[in-house]
């Protein structure tokens, strides 16, 4: 149930995260068994290499992951992949050394071609900066540098939170909340390169992390400074995945209306329904349902039945029932 007898200003659908991993351990915060499981609805999963664990009063956290023995990793796939998007990253981490040539905690590539794209915590041949480094292009299998951005020097064995967004044409990097650097890149660079499919991979570098959040299709931070706070049971709701998310955007006369939630149900037209920008709310553009409706297949997944709900939309009524 989204709503109660409250009144509230409508307001556009913000996208969920690609992943979210509490990395709780049981009874610790909002997920009940000690996995890595990715707590958005229908999120991809994610498998283990090695043996990562879940910590508790070890790593002084109520729950985070352990990788000094292993790492998580997503399948190669096209939805790994962040491309030319906007996207946020951001995650705690708790390290007590850094490797002489990186410390990587993530990375997007395949186990064949390697990294497209890391962050590291830093390396004792070079600077001890933790960065995000992207590779744009990749020649004969040799890779091209894109362009990097830093942290500076994180503190050893102290939880710090670490924050990368991309929004348009600006990269930026938050330290606990405080912007630390931009990088102006081109509109065309995708962090992957010429690669149309991608995995990542969590915890390459033993460390301990906690709250990792990957969102793709929206900057969740622009350059201004926000609250970040470390407790024992830090609780980072995801809220829930509407069934169906239908925006109703794109050009004039348009005939595709995509189902924007994670996993939703696909739709199909009957007669002629259409995007329309002459009347607009939201992104521009409307459904013009005068011609035609849309319509799901007659599955159980579309029940209602008991269960709470909410079901919310803007509407311009063109005539009334008795006159149609």
């Amino acid at each position: 149930m989204k709503h109660t007898t409250a009144n509230f200003t409508p307001a556009k659908v913000g996208p969920l995260p690609n992943i979210y991993l509490p990395m709780d351990g049981r009874g610790d915060g909002e997920d009940l068994s000690p996995d890595f499981r990715n707590a958005v609805p229908g999120g991809v999963a994610l498998t283990a290499t090695g043996t990562p664990t879940i910590s508790n009063s070890s790593a002084g956290c109520g729950g985070c992951g352990n990788f000094a023995s292993g790492s998580l990793a997503t399948t190669v796939s096209g939805a790994n992949v962040l491309g030319t998007r906007d996207f946020t990253i951001e995650f705690w981490v708790n390290h007590s050394a850094l490797g002489g040539g990186g410390s990587p905690v993530l990375w997007g590539g395949t186990p064949a071609a390697g990294g497209y794209w890391d962050i590291s915590l830093g390396n004792t041949y070079y600077n001890n900066n933790a960065d995000f480094a992207f590779y744009r292009t990749e020649v004969s299998g040799y890779r091209h540098w894109g362009g990097d951005i830093s942290w500076g020097v994180l503190p050893l064995n102290t939880w710090t939170h670490l924050s990368l967004t991309r929004k348009g044409t600006t990269l930026i990097t938050h330290k606990n909340g405080i912007l630390v650097q931009t990088l102006t890149i081109l509109a065309t660079d995708s962090m992957e390169g010429p690669n149309t499919s991608s995995s990542i991979t969590v915890g390459a570098h033993p460390a301990y992390m906690d709250d990792l959040l990957i969102t793709v299709g929206t900057a969740r931070h622009d350059t201004s400074n926000f609250s970040v706070a470390r407790a024992t049971y830090p609780p980072r709701l995801v809220p829930t995945e509407p069934h169906v998310f239908l925006p109703l955007d794109g050009a004039n006369g348009s005939t595709v209306f995509p189902n924007l939630a994670a996993n939703g149900v696909a739709f199909s037209a009957v007669s002629a329904p259409a995007i329309t920008t002459s009347v607009a709310r939201y992104g521009g553009a409307s459904g013009n349902f005068q011609q035609g409706y849309l319509t799901t297949d007659a599955t159980a997944a579309n029940v209602i039945g008991t269960r709470d709900f909410t079901i919310e939309l803007l509407g311009e009524l063109l005539c009334s029932r008795g006159e149609r």
